[in-house]
């Protein structure tokens, strides 16, 4: 019989194959520590023989743009990723507050010698209670009060710009944050989507469909040249300037497609034997260009926009006919116009017997699209788009490394407005929230009695490592901030009279503590709740890994072509 120890490999001893995972997540840990909060620092990522470079310290574009090998590394790297996926904030504490839960519990399972099982049930149980203690107690409820939901979402979203190119402490721009924090708000509540009986009411759990909001980047000007404007906006030039410059009401076609003539695809090849049946070739592509146009113009549209290119005799008979037309759009453009103005996209024009004619099905509207010169580009807008209201910021900077980085904060705090708003409810941040949850775990876990106690006082030290990170990249005192932060809220959960101190935080610009809330430093309840479960799923993943299988590439491909062998025969 052949041997099998060349089929897979394995780690045997459990200690090193768990030592290994937690010190692969502590180095993800590590790149990203250091630029968490408003006074975190970025990174610059350069490829290879690449001229393509990132400056940010966003956690998520960092992560993903990170090629991690490690298996336990990346379940770490997807979980965070998953946080902004859903709720758009709150990667840097999944990836920060995992891998601390992953440190102290592989401290509780090798020093002290705690199986494994009591420490994950410990690490969910502390989860729970502290999710619980979190709704109940530190969660606050936003009041029906127009002005006061506006006051609330604007402080939220200046918290979120805080750590960004916006507004950030270290930054130059700091005094920007309210500007884009006004505009980030403004921007979601033009997407709320209203039913016809409330549409006066506050737009309090309402649904916001942020798909409506188009983020252009315009390299040149200052930053504070960026505005919102009222419409969708493309970055496309007319095809040819004698085309009108405004239709309305507006008749939108979008086409994936290219009218113009195209070389053989697929490596097929043309001959011709007889070079005076030349012409007539050519003149028959154009005869089909000019037919598909003709088509397009009987549907009714009077704005077309294609992915590829347009031929001269086809310029011709759009202008003719009074149609405008933007040529080489991206695709990513398109759908997002054609979802704008309730159109679809169209790949082919050919029917089902296959003759060229275009579906006006496929229509989008708009009260009107325009060419309009906003600054020193000349952009066409679109206004009045038959599904929702659209809206886009116009964002201006002086390089395309800057607007990458302004866009990824301005996305990040519309996500902040768009979670205050649909759940209502916020809690104090620059760590408020975590010390007190980790002041509640460790006075549940000294009345506990099992060993459950052990892991429940560890989740509850984790927690402290976010309070104790701002402070840090602060360059403050983190050890005397974090004691006296812990020491009120010892006080807030012991004694009534200090109650008004459940709220307090790091006040980093002075190196004091003090109530977040009234400083207006606010997330949202529903993003910090995901971010406690994910980090404590991606430590209780890794945590009950004990051995590493490694299996050939050879052995892969070989078990894929049996099954697509097995599945031929089956079927």
């Amino acid at each position: 019989m052949a041997s099998r120890q060349n089929v897979v490999t394995r780690n045997a001893d459990e200690h090193v194959v768990r030592t290994g995972n937690v010190h692969a997540c502590a180095a993800v840990a590590n790149l990203i520590r250091t630029s968490f909060g408003p006074y975190g620092l970025d990174k610059m990522l350069c490829w290879e023989g690449k001229e393509r470079v990132v400056v940010s310290s966003d956690c998520a574009a960092i992560l993903e743009c990170l090629d991690v090998q490690h298996p336990a590394a990346r379940v770490l790297v997807q979980m965070a990723l998953a946080q902004k996926q859903e709720l758009g904030d709150g990667t840097a504490t999944v990836v920060i507050l995992a891998a601390e839960l992953l440190r102290r519990g592989h401290a509780l399972i090798v020093a002290i010698g705690v199986h494994p099982a009591l420490v994950i049930n410990g690490f969910r149980r502390a989860m729970r209670e502290a999710v619980k203690f979190l709704k109940l107690s530190l969660a606050v409820t936003s009041s029906p009060d127009n002005a006061k939901v506006q006051e609330i979402v604007l402080s939220a979203a200046a918290t979120a710009l805080s750590s960004k190119i916006l507004g950030s402490a270290s930054s130059p721009s700091s005094g920007d944050r309210q500007f884009f924090a006004k505009m980030a708000v403004d921007a979601v509540l033009t997407t709320r989507v209203i039913k016809p009986d409330d549409e006066h009411d506050v737009p309090l759990g309402h649904r916001f469909n942020q798909k409506h909001i188009h983020i252009l980047k315009l390299p040149g000007k200052s930053i504070r040249e960026s505005a919102l404007v009222h419409g969708y906006v493309l970055n496309y030039p007319r095809a040819s300037p004698s085309m009108l410059l405004r239709a309305a009401p507006a008749k939108i076609a979008f086409l994936d497609i290219s009218l113009q003539q195209r070389g053989l695809q697929n490596g097929a090849r043309f001959e011709c034997t007889d070079p005076g049946k030349l012409g007539d070739v050519a003149a028959s592509e154009i005869r089909i260009l000019l037919n598909k146009a003709a088509s397009i113009i009987k549907s009714g549209a009077n704005v077309v926009l294609v992915t590829g290119g347009i031929h001269e005799a086809v310029l011709s008979q759009l202008i003719k006919a009074r149609v405008m037309a933007c040529r080489r759009v991206a695709i990513r453009d398109l759908k997002r116009a054609a979802r704008a103005c309730g159109g679809a996209v169209q790949y082919s024009l050919a029917d089902s017997v296959g003759d060229e004619n275009f579906d006006s099905a496929g229509l989008g509207f708009a009260e009107e699209v325009a060419v309009e010169r906003i600054q020193d580009a000349e952009v066409l807008m679109v206004k009045g788009g038959r599904v929702g209201s659209s809206r886009t910021v116009l964002l201006r900077g002086p390089n395309a490394a800057v607007l990458d980085e302004m866009a990824r904060g301005f996305e990040d705090a519309t996500n902040v407005v768009r979670n205050v708003l649909q759940t209502g409810s916020y809690v104090p941040g620059a760590g408020a929230t975590e010390m007190a949850m980790s002041v509640y775990l460790e006075k549940l876990a000294s009345v506990m009695l099992s060993r459950e106690q052990l892991a429940v006082n560890e989740f509850a030290m984790a927690l402290t490592k976010v309070p104790k990170q701002l402070a840090e990249n602060s360059g403050l005192d983190a050890a005397d901030l974090v004691a006296k932060l812990r020491s009120l809220h010892f006080a807030a959960q012991t004694h009534s009279k200090y109650d008004h101190c459940k709220h307090f935080g790091l006040s980093l610009e002075r190196g004091k503590v003090a109530d977040s809330i009234q400083r207006g430093i606010l997330e949202p309840t529903a993003c910090k709740v995901r971010a406690m479960q994910y980090a404590t799923e991606a430590a209780v993943t890794i945590l009950r890994v004990d051995t590493i299988w490694r299996i050939p590439r050879s052995n892969v491909e070989q078990r894929s072509r049996e099954d697509h062998d097995n599945d031929e025969g089956t079927g």
